[in-house]
């Protein structure tokens, strides 16, 4: 769902600093956005870097939707796993099978 007040990107947060939105630290975001081993060099959220002409270096942008998309998700993985942990396990019968 996109919120009209939602923006398209977001900045990366500067080093020791979190995101103002999400509260993720800049290392929490950057496992999220870019290859490496713990994402199994499949980044699950998209960015991209925004280069200005005439600069050595661009700006790393977090594509907004995509964070969000990924963050419901993650907590609705989360609801489920719990409701099933959670979840009592049937009592057996007399007889050692499980009751209905």
């Amino acid at each position: 769902m996109v919120e009209s007040s939602d923006p398209y990107t977001i900045r990366l947060p500067k080093p020791g600093t979190y995101c103002p939105r999400t509260g993720i630290s800049r290392s929490g975001l950057n496992t999220l956005i870019l290859p490496c081993a713990a994402n199994n060099f499949d980044p699950p959220v998209e960015s991209f870097v925004e280069h200005r002409e005439g600069c050595s270096r661009g700006v790393r942008l977090i594509v907004w939707s995509s964070l969000k998309h990924y963050l419901e998700d993650l907590r609705e993985n989360q609801q489920a796993e719990r409701q099933r942990v959670d979840k009592p396990a049937p009592k057996a019968d007399r007889k050692g099978g499980a009751q209905k």
